[in-house]
C-alpha cells in the first residue's frame, strides 16, 4: 500500500542494473536520484547495461541526513542456492544528499552501491 506524501517532502527513484562480467557472473548497480530525466539521459549514454529491474520511488524519512540501506543478512524469501553475492562496501548505503548532488559538477554520475553476483551452477543451483 502507497503511503500518503508528506508536504514540502521529495521523492526520489532507485533502481538495479546488472552488468555481466563473465560467465555466469554479473555486477549488479543500485542507483538512486532525485531527477529522472538527467538519470535517464545517463542510463542512454551507459552502453554497458545488460539488465534492469523496476524503478522504485522512495521518501526519506530524515529530510536531512537521509539514506537507504541494502541489508545483506536478511532471511530470503526463495532460495539462492548456488548463488554469491558480494557487496564492494558495508554497509551499502547511499545518501540522500549524494542524491541531491546527482548531475553538478561534484557528482556527475549517479550515486550507487556494487554487488558482484556469480552462480556456481550445479543440479541444485536455483533460477534467480
Amino acid at each position: 500500500k502507497e503511503k500518503p506524501k508528506v508536504k514540502g517532502t521529495r521523492s526520489y527513484t532507485g533502481q538495479i542494473y546488472y552488468v555481466r562480467t563473465g560467465f555466469n557472473r554479473w555486477l549488479a548497480k543500485l542507483m538512486i536520484i532525485r531527477d529522472v530525466n538527467a538519470f535517464m539521459k545517463y542510463v542512454e549514454a551507459e552502453h554497458s547495461i545488460d539488465e534492469k529491474d523496476e524503478m522504485i520511488r522512495f521518501q526519506f524519512i530524515d529530510p536531512v541526513n537521509g539514506y537507504i540501506e541494502l541489508d545483506m543478512n536478511i532471511p530470503q524469501e526463495r532460495s539462492v542456492k548456488g548463488w554469491t553475492l558480494v557487496p564492494h562496501k558495508r554497509p551499502l548505503r547511499l545518501t540522500k544528499r549524494d542524491a541531491d548532488l546527482f548531475g553538478s559538477q561534484e557528482l556527475p554520475i549517479p550515486p550507487s552501491c556494487l554487488i558482484t553476483v556469480w552462480g556456481k551452477i550445479t543440479d541444485d543451483t536455483e533460477d534467480l
